[in-house]
């Protein structure tokens, strides 16, 4: 399914880099000052009450309540009754500028100094339909699991690999569990069967090694427009024939690219990729890496 491989190519992308963590407890009246983050930020509360105080908006907070703050947000805490906060600090694709060039993750705004948003991290891919901010209140059981994994996180120091991979393994655990509680969309009416849509689709998928296939011959095969085509697939799949055609190929190179069998330009070829360039660039903007890089990433012996 065409959901399935717009996942697989956001989730390639994806390389989940650990920031600053903390963790203590908050007094009854004390109040945080303004602060704005460069990443993002998941805060979790296992005791107390009190309230964030979002871009303006509140959001109770209370044993169990969890949330994911995104860059730039304004944020203040303001604790109503003895809280006890564990917060940790992560982005999506390890490049986040403030973790490697800043001094710091946030900025007190009103501190006077300047919040800079080119070192914000980048928001994770779109086919993963994830929207900030994330609050919810998990259940007295998944808290349960989450302050265990939690815990286990804050106390593992990193001093070798095994560590570090250790570590990552419960730093993806908790944003499991955290992004299980995103409720799911209200059931879409099933649309009627579109069997122009249904041989198109089969069409590139069974052609799109070739080179030279095009767009326009297939909606020619089908007679309608090219344009016609795209709409047909924006409507099924949210993304247009040739997007879909390219993403056909992706991740067919994704497979080809896990061993040394061939060389990147023969990938390109195998794929339906018309010059290595092109390949190369596509992948790079779709994928987030080089394709070169990839294979080292993912090279199988």
């Amino acid at each position: 399914m065409i959901l399935q491989r717009s996942f697989r190519y956001a989730m390639a992308r994806l390389k989940i880099q650990p920031g600053r963590f903390r963790s203590g407890k908050w007094f009854a009246g004390k109040e945080e000052p303004p602060r704005r983050n460069y990443d993002y930020e998941l805060t979790y509360f296992s005791a107390g009450r009190g309230r964030l105080i979002l871009d303006g908006i509140a959001y109770p907070c209370r044993a169990g309540t969890l949330l994911i703050i995104p860059p730039g947000a304004e944020q203040r805490m303001i604790c109503e009754r003895v809280l006890e906060r564990w917060s940790f600090h992560f982005d999506w694709f390890g490049d986040c500028r403030a973790h490697w060039e800043g001094n710091t993750a946030f900025v007190y705004t009103d501190s006077g100094e300047t919040f800079d948003p080119a070192f914000c991290a980048a928001p994770p891919p779109a086919e993963l339909g994830l929207q900030f901010p994330l609050s919810c209140n998990l259940p007295e059981k998944t808290a349960e699991e989450f302050l265990e994994v939690l815990r286990k996180y804050f106390m593992l120091i990193p001093v070798s690999l095994s560590d570090a991979f250790e570590r990552t393994s419960y730093l993806l655990h908790l944003l499991s569990i955290a992004l299980a509680t995103i409720p799911e969309p209200p059931q879409m009416q099933k649309k009627r069967f579109n069997v122009r849509f249904a041989r198109a689709k089969n069409l590139l998928e069974a052609q799109f090694q070739e080179v030279h296939l095009q767009i326009a011959e297939v909606a020619r095969t089908l007679h309608i427009t090219p344009n016609h085509l795209s709409k047909l697939f924006r409507s099924e799949v949210g993304m247009s024939a040739l997007d879909y055609l390219q993403a056909v190929r992706l991740e067919h190179a994704l497979h080809l690219l896990q061993d040394h069998s061939l060389t990147v330009q023969e990938v390109a070829h195998e794929s339906g990729f018309e010059t290595g360039n092109y390949f190369a660039r596509l992948f790079r903007r779709k994928i987030g890496m080089t394709p070169s890089a990839f294979r080292k990433q993912n090279f199988i012996k």
